[in-house]
């Protein structure tokens, strides 16, 4: 699978920081963005007179020019980690996250952006959070600790445990931050809690990814016994491959994207759904269309 290239990403709202960046801020600063004219006496800032402006006063004040700053979020990926990530046809949809986290790391730092990471299965996976900082190698960190990670879960739980408490617990962790968030998963799990979820974390701008198989999309195109096991509570099915069967396991692929894309639109989010990888362009068009 090639390595995701660098993607372009900007948030559709002006956000607040003291780090100068590349997104719309709030404060007052350097920028290039022209807010309105001010006396001197207010903002001492000698280099930002304007001459012309203080004439046409007529009163006999200098006047400075202000602009808004640009500043740098924090970004992070809070990545899905229990068994069914682990499913793929030629490589893992992990292995898919982790390209993408890397790729997320590099497009972080030419941002100007921090890049950190946090993890989840049936709980929140503390031996896989990386905090958010601006460094070069923050992308290949990330991918290397994804592609190291051990199966986790709850030792004392039941087999096949729902990951919602563990993203509960992740999100947690950075509701009360301004940032941007992309939560990669499969989303193969109780979805009924989710509004809520996105309720109690509202200074984040969420992304996201729904990073699923192409094996798990398209049915087997030859009839017979197919065994099948559910990767998350390791149960064995077999099942008759006919092409009624085949027309609704289409359906069902098709109404969970629905159902998906619903629960999100509810909250005045569009996730971005990614097969076998996360490509480049498709974000970065994401981005353009979320700002247009």
């Amino acid at each position: 699978m090639p390595q995701l290239k660098e993607f372009h990403y900007r948030l559709p709202v002006r956000v607040a920081g003291a780090r100068p960046g590349s997104h719309r801020g709030t404060s007052v600063g350097v920028g290039q963005e022209f807010i309105s004219h001010a006396r001197l006496f207010d903002y001492p800032d000698p280099r930002r007179i304007d001459i012309r402006a203080s004439i046409r006063g007529g009163h006999g004040e200098w006047l400075v020019r202000l602009h808004r700053q640009r500043v740098a979020v924090p970004v992070y990926a809070v990545v899905d980690v229990s068994a069914s990530m682990r499913f793929g046809r030629l490589s893992s949809k992990l292995e898919a996250a982790a390209q993408f986290v890397e790729a997320l790391g590099y497009s972080a730092f030419r941002h100007g952006d921090r890049a950190g990471m946090l993890a989840f299965d049936t709980n929140e996976r503390e031996d896989l959070f990386l905090p958010a900082r601006h460094v070069r190698g923050a992308g290949a960190l990330m991918s290397d600790t994804l592609r190291h990670a051990k199966p986790g879960g709850d030792p004392g739980g039941k087999r096949g445990a729902s990951p919602v408490a563990g993203l509960e617990k992740a999100l947690a962790r950075i509701a009360e931050r301004a940032c941007l968030v992309f939560l990669v998963s499969d989303f193969h799990w109780p979805l009924d809690t989710l509004p809520t979820m996105l309720r109690s974390a509202p200074r984040i701008w969420l992304v996201p990814i729904v990073l699923w198989s192409s094996a798990e999309l398209e049915p087997p195109s030859a009839n017979g016994w197919l065994t099948t096991h559910d990767m998350e509570t390791g149960e064995p099915r077999s099942i008759w491959m006919t092409d009624a069967l085949r027309d609704r396991w289409r359906a069902a692929v098709a109404a969970n994207r629905n159902h998906i894309s619903t629960l999100f639109a509810n909250s005045g989010i569009r996730p971005l759904f990614a097969t076998d990888t996360v490509d480049a362009d498709a974000l970065s068009r994401y981005f353009v269309e979320q700002v247009a």
